[in-house]
């Protein structure tokens, strides 16, 4: 009786475990912030098509902002704690790894899923929690801080998106070939076109 409440607590921690994508540091800059790939050169989603999408990120340990048009913060980040992403195409699902970002450390994010919505450019908004300190001496600024919204200020989280595209078209394979005549080894030439894809 004992080994069936054992495989019973073990089958329902399997099944309440949340996958998580893998952290391949190597993809990014060892010191800066950076992301791989970047929302130019991420691979588009099509309608009614199965979609699974790592991005690797690194963020910033120490950047600096500017507030009100002239005033410099340094900004150090403790840390930082994606909870949502708005303006995900619909069917799209994420998840991430760590739970948690520390500055200066790399992490993953995995799009998944089959959308159904429209084609186009699907600007993203990440909300979460950052953990920061920030100064500006100038003012006397020297103060630990955190913050709850959109984390989109904190590369690489800003300016992301997804493209969606239409679905796609069945390829097909034409040819035109009248008369071939090979030579004495036997090879000619024989014209394929590619249409859809």
């Amino acid at each position: 009786m004992k080994k069936i409440y054992s495989f019973l607590v073990a089958a329902l921690m399997a099944g309440c475990a949340q996958a998580q994508c893998t952290i391949d540091p190597a993809l990014l800059s060892p010191t800066e912030a950076d992301i791989f790939p970047n929302a130019v050169h991420l691979p588009h989603l099509v309608v009614d098509s199965a979609y699974n999408q790592t991005i690797q990120a690194r963020i910033p340990l120490e950047m600096t902002m500017n507030f009100l048009g002239f005033l410099e913060v340094s900004v150090r980040v403790d840390s930082v704690r994606l909870d949502t992403i708005e303006g995900l195409p619909a069917g799209i699902t994420w998840v991430k790894n760590p739970n948690v970002l520390y500055g200066g450390e790399a992490g993953c994010l995995q799009f998944t899923g089959t959308t159904t919505d429209a084609p186009g450019e699907y600007q993203l908004n990440p909300i979460g929690q950052i953990w920061a300190h920030l100064s500006a001496p100038v003012i006397g600024l020297d103060v630990d801080t955190n913050s709850y919204g959109s984390i989109d200020r904190i590369p690489p989280f800003r300016n992301f998106f997804l493209v969606v595209d239409p679905t796609r078209e069945a390829l097909t394979l034409t040819s035109e070939a009248q008369n071939l005549c090979f030579d004495e080894v036997g090879t000619g030439v024989i014209e394929v076109f590619a249409a859809g894809g």
